[in-house]
This record gives structure tokens, C-alpha cells and sequence, in this order.
């Protein structure tokens, strides 16, 4: 959606996850377009509907009782079930791109970058990851005036000064 409006998403996906050693989802054939999941033993089960609007279920079910693949696929006694996202398709080409060493370079120069200004604000001397104050206009402010001295430090450091007409980066 954001890559639509121009936008470049420079952010991790959450990797697709299972007990080590077995089939992850990214094993699995996802079509979106069929509505369809195929199995790396080649079976292929219709999409369906789940509890949510956004996710939907593959169920293997019927399969995995006499599949020789059950011992790396699964070990619930009931089958393997695929959850897919609405967004599956933009979710797998970003987990694609981001193990290319393109997005690994771009990535390496802007993480660091906000991971760092992410632990300034919640540095113990901050009060840490919890509310310093109760209430939402004071946790607000605080939060506020928290982000506003990171950033006069930061400018400070980049020498950034304001001449009374436009802001300039003092010679070095």
C-alpha cells in the first residue's frame, strides 16, 4: 500500500515461524489469486474463512494423516493449518526482498539510527519503559518533552544553529 504511493518501507518483516527442523509457511505455496495452498508434498487445499476479516485458514487436515512428509511438517495430531494474512502477498515479496543485499545495505544505514533514538527515549533515567505520570495528558507531555530534548541534543551535536532569519549547520 505504501510502496504504491511512493513510498519505500525500510522495516523487517516478521519471519515465518515453526519447531525447528519442520516446514515453515514460506515452504508452502500460497495463491492468493486461487484462493489455494499447496503443500511441499504437493497436496492443495482451498482457503478459507477464519474468525477475523483479515486472516484466513489453509487446513491440511485431511492430508496429514497419511502424508511421509507428517514428521517435518507437523507434530499436532490434528494436521497442519496455514494462516493467510489478507496482506500475504506484500508480506512474502518484502520477506523476499529483505534477504537481498540491497535491502541489507539500506537497512544497515537507517536501523541503527532509530533503534538508537527508540532506547533515548526509554533510557531508565526516563523512568524506563513505564509512565513517570498517570494520565493521558501528563504521560503526553512527558513523552513530549522527552522527544524535544533528543532532538535540541542531537542538534547540538550536528552544531545546528538558527541566525534569526533560517537554520545552518555551523563550519567545521
Amino acid at each position: 500500500m505504501l510502496n504504491d504511493k511512493g513510498i519505500d518501507v525500510v522495516a523487517k518483516v516478521t519471519p515465518a515461524r515453526n519447531s525447528p527442523g519442520l516446514f515453515t509457511k514460506e515452504d508452502f505455496a500460497i495463491d492468493t489469486d486461487n484462493n489455494t495452498v499447496t503443500c511441499p508434498a504437493s497436496n492443495t487445499v482451498s482457503i478459507k474463512a477464519a474468525n477475523s476479516k483479515k486472516n484466513r485458514v489453509a487446513s491440511f487436515r485431511s492430508f496429514c494423516q497419511t502424508c511421509p512428509l507428517k514428521e517435518k511438517c507437523t507434530t499436532s495430531h490434528i494436521g497442519r493449518t496455514i494462516s493467510v494474512n489478507a496482506y500475504e502477498t506484500e508480506l512474502a515479496a518484502a520477506r523476499k526482498y529483505q534477504k537481498t543485499p540491497e535491502f541489507q545495505n539500506i537497512y544497515k544505514k537507517k536501523r541503527p539510527i532509530v533503534e538508537r533514538k527508540i532506547a533515548h527515549i526509554t533510557k531508565s533515567l526516563w523512568g524506563g519503559r513505564k509512565a513517570r505520570t498517570r494520565g493521558l495528558k501528563r504521560v503526553s507531555t512527558d513523552l513530549y518533552t522527552r522527544c524535544g530534548i533528543i532532538n535540541l541534543k542531537r542538534l547540538a551535536v550536528l552544531q545546528v544553529f538558527h541566525d534569526g532569519s533560517q537554520w545552518k549547520v555551523a563550519p567545521t
